[in-house]
């Protein structure tokens, strides 16, 4: 009997993976006025075809471009997911049906996850923030103002997400670190320290060719935005629910990065060069690094008053490694 049971057991679990491997990939209709999407499996949906990538979004940009499928719909397990992977189907969602997708129920994770309450004070800390962002005030005078709940989970995890990413990309490319560097120092030549009234004189006012490609260049004469009117590039969403935290969000990270790449030079620790410096990704709350980025930072630039986060800086020079 424990045999006969070890068999199925066996059946069972390589069933679809037999599946997998011997019908075609193709779309089949999602019924129901959905669109198509990858042939399912009873209970597990669609989630065979995630299978052998630890990274769910690589998964599923994977699989859109192998179907050619801008707009595809999966089921992972009784979870029913439209996944959009083009400007145009972002714009169909964000833009043309916001008020649909806006209103749509919560599931029970996202329920979880939000502040107390109908997210009426969220929207009114929002609209807030967005008043003082458009008036000229400083970031600083409105963050005060926002939910803590929201703040500590969203504002803190992406922003030093994106920090650390910058980072990483910079040491793995010594040509756009010294250019942004030189930029900075040769604005700011003769000043004490980065503000945010430097930041402006710092910018430039379908799909991106070599898209996996660090190039900062593709963004120096180009007009498309990132604020949510532009579908190609939406790193805080767009419509009505978008990242609320955009503006504060952008004055924080411009400051603290340029304030970084101002005051110091960085190197990898342990003379590794920049290809050995691994860009190994980990799905959480954002997709962050894998390991940690150690670097030495190196003053080039002191300052008379110095922030709390350059002694922090100037304090790790000693011991060798800055830990991002």
């Amino acid at each position: 009997m424990d045999h006969v049971l070890a068999c199925v057991g066996i059946l069972v679990a390589f069933t679809p993976l037999f599946l997998l491997a011997v019908l075609p990939l193709k779309l089949t209709n999602g019924g129901d006025g959905l669109p198509p999407g990858p042939w399912r499996l009873p209970v597990i949906g669609s989630m065979h075809h995630l299978m052998g990538e630890s990274l769910v979004h690589r998964a599923m940009a994977d699989l859109a471009r192998r179907l050619d499928a801008p707009l595809m719909y999966l089921k992972l397990g009784e979870v029913p997911v439209v996944l959009a992977s083009s400007p145009c189907a972002a714009r169909e969602i964000m833009r043309v049906h916001d008020v649909a997708f806006a209103s749509r129920p919560l599931s029970p994770t996202v329920r979880r996850m939000r502040p107390p309450g109908d997210g009426s004070s969220a929207r009114s800390a929002s609209s807030s923030c967005s008043a003082r962002a458009a008036s000229g005030r400083s970031a600083a005078s409105g963050r005060r103002r926002w939910p803590a709940s929201w703040a500590r989970s969203g504002g803190s995890e992406t922003s030093a997400t994106v920090i650390q990413w910058a980072m990483s990309e910079l040491m793995k490319n010594p040509r756009v670190m010294r250019k942004v560097q030189a930029e900075l120092r040769d604005k700011l030549a003769g000043k004490p320290r980065v503000t945010e009234d430097d930041l402006s004189d710092l910018k430039d006012p379908n799909y991106w060719d070599d898209a996996e490609v660090f190039r900062l260049e593709r963004f120096a004469n180009s007009t498309i935005d990132f604020k949510g009117m532009d579908m190609e590039f939406i790193p805080f969403g767009a419509g009505r629910r978008m990242c609320p935290g955009l503006a504060f969000a952008e004055a924080i990270m411009d400051l603290l990065f340029s304030t970084l790449l101002f005051h110091f030079d960085w190197e990898l620790p342990c003379g590794m060069t920049a290809s050995e410096l691994d860009m190994i990704e980990e799905m959480a709350l954002t997709v962050r690094r894998k390991n940690d980025l150690h670097l030495r930072p190196i003053l080039r630039v002191p300052q008379t008053q110095t922030s709390s986060a350059l002694l922090f800086c100037e304090r790790a020079q000693t011991s060798s490694v800055f830990l991002f």
